[in-house]
């Protein structure tokens, strides 16, 4: 496998700072989500698993650097972002080659130094077990009506609800 560093910075995220780390989780959980959809077709089969690209990230703080570092990185949500060293399998499009060990130590400084807890280390990919159920979009069976109408004729909301509307009338 291949590394390459990763730095996730998000924009003001508005919650408690308690919820901080639930809330880049989840975000980080989307974007790695559809991030491996260009390497595989279906991340809950086994078989696609050890082509998946694998993701060490750790909760990071910023350092003070010789120049220092820009009042934007240190006051949006307290500084606090998250980084990684990305591993990609050898079948892949990303060609990109790091030190791996030397990507892990950085990349574990803030846990190292003990300025964030490592409960919030997140691994990726879950196993399949880890995974949220897929949901289940059920429509009453006006609202499907309405969904094959629009689909079937490529008409907006307003004029596939009056043509909904029509053919109940007639039923």
């Amino acid at each position: 496998m291949n590394g390459v560093y990763i730095n996730f910075m998000f924009e003001p995220l508005h919650v408690p700072t308690a919820e901080l780390v639930p809330k880049m989780r989840k975000g980080i959980h989307k974007f790695y989500g559809r991030f491996c959809t260009e390497f595989i077709h279906n991340g809950r089969a086994k078989s696609e698993y050890e082509r998946m690209p694998r993701f060490w990230l750790f909760p990071d703080l910023p350092v003070r650097k010789n120049k220092g570092n820009s009042l934007r990185d240190v006051t949006i949500n307290g500084g606090l972002h998250y980084n990684e060293p990305m591993l990609i399998p050898p079948v892949s499009r990303f060609q990109e080659c790091g030190d791996i060990p030397g990507l892990a130590d950085y990349a574990a400084k803030t846990i190292k130094n003990h300025r964030a807890d490592e409960r919030d280390i997140l691994i990726l990919p879950r196993s399949v077990t880890e995974l949220p159920d897929k949901k289940k979009t059920a429509f009453d069976p006006k609202d499907r009506l309405l969904k094959d109408i629009q689909s079937r004729f490529n008409v907006c909301d307003e004029v596939a609800q009056k043509m909904r509307d029509d053919v109940m009338k007639a039923a």
